[in-house]
């Protein structure tokens, strides 16, 4: 939302890096292709993660190439995440816009939450909200017209859904935290997904 991208404007310019990007862009000068990325964060690959190498690759080399455009780049994140959090307020929870503005932009623009997206390592959250987000809103448009979905119609639903879950926690270790949500979303369209896709989902 363009109130969250104007307030933090000021962020992407900081001439610093921040948290654990000095160390992230001193891997960018020293390895050279994606390769070097997964053999240099091992640990990572070997405990099944698969994305999250290639994110810290984006931003790492992002810093390399232009500091303030890659801050940007998570700048526009954080306006999405902020724009898809008004959707979830307005169509799902059906709280008033008057209300959903603030409640959806205050997160982002908190003095106090420098670090996001000053630190880029730092701002890993966001990765996992909009995919976990997305599938939620996803969920919430198709569900209604679950039960009149033929059975490819349904399995693709169902495989669609736990491809963006799977990307959140993938990409980032901070998922874990809005798992409780992950699985409270499909219990509360329990009635609208059938008990099959429900307990699949959850």
């Amino acid at each position: 939302m363009g109130i969250v991208f104007l307030f933090n404007l000021n962020i992407p310019f900081q001439d610093l890096l921040f948290h654990e990007d000095n160390g992230y862009y001193y891997r960018a000068i020293q390895l050279d292709t994606i390769f070097d990325w997964y053999q240099q964060l091992w640990w990572r690959w070997h405990n099944g993660f698969i994305l999250t190498p290639l994110r810290d690759f984006f931003y790492s080399e992002g810093m390399v190439i232009s500091l303030p455009g890659i801050r940007l780049i998570y700048l526009l994140l954080l306006c999405i995440s902020s724009a898809l959090t008004f959707m979830i307020l307005t169509n799902i929870v059906k709280l008033k816009k008057i209300y959903a503005i603030p409640a959806s932009i205050t997160p982002n623009i908190m003095p106090a939450y420098f670090a996001l997206p000053t630190g880029l390592n730092a701002t890993y959250a966001v990765w996992s909200y909009i995919p976990i987000i997305t599938a939620f809103l996803y969920m919430d448009g198709r569900s209604g017209k679950y039960q009149m979905f033929n059975p490819k119609g349904k399995i693709i639903f169902v495989v669609s859904y736990l491809f963006l879950i799977f990307i959140s926690y993938d990409i980032s270790i901070g998922a874990v935290l809005m798992t409780p949500i992950v699985i409270l979303f499909p219990y509360l369209y329990r009635e609208k997904l059938g008990k099959a896709a429900t307990f699949i989902l959850i």
